[in-house]
């Protein structure tokens, strides 16, 4: 009998044991999975916006760049690195034959070619790769037979250069 008492007395331990296991691994589960849910969110840059009346658009830019216009486009400078916006006429009647033109003249190919809308407005990015292993990322939007190019060879600049074209609004 006293044996049957201890043995009682020991499942009943193990399944108190037991239960406990489980309970804390579904708490420590959910807790896991709730942790994996949540999302992350980035630190939020702050923007300027810049209107150049000349050329006829407006961009927004990280605070850490200047912004300098000249006569043929702008220049954004930030670590002694930069990104230049340009415009130019064209006679292409579309984007894709601008750049097929563009490239013929140059001798270049634009590798990674991606087509866009920025503003509603037909656009194509890629990289232009140079004899000198220097390549440059450059995003072409066509408005109204022009072209507006919005590039940079500076590879710490390329995320920032995607969020500056992607903020372009055309301002006639």
């Amino acid at each position: 009998m006293k044996n049957t008492h201890n043995h009682t007395k020991l499942l009943s331990l193990i399944f108190i044991i037991l239960v406990c296991f489980f309970l804390w691994k579904i708490i420590y589960a959910k807790q896991a999975y709730n942790k994996t849910e949540t999302p992350i969110t980035p630190s939020v840059q702050q923007l300027k916006t810049f209107q150049s009346k000349l050329m006829k658009f407006s961009i927004s830019a990280p605070y850490s760049f200047q912004i300098d216009e000249k006569q043929t486009g702008i220049i954004l400078n930030s670590n002694h690195k930069s990104i230049i916006v340009a415009r130019s006429s064209t006679e292409a009647q579309n984007i894709k034959g601008h750049v097929d033109n563009i490239m013929k003249h140059n001798n270049t190919i634009l590798s990674g070619e991606k087509r866009l809308k920025i503003d509603n407005y037909e656009a194509i990015s890629g990289a232009i790769n140079y004899n000198d292993n220097e390549s440059e990322k450059i995003i072409y939007i066509f408005v109204d037979g022009w072209i507006y190019d919005i590039s940079t060879s500076s590879p710490e600049l390329f995320d920032d250069l995607d969020q500056i074209a992607k903020s372009f609004r055309y301002t006639p």
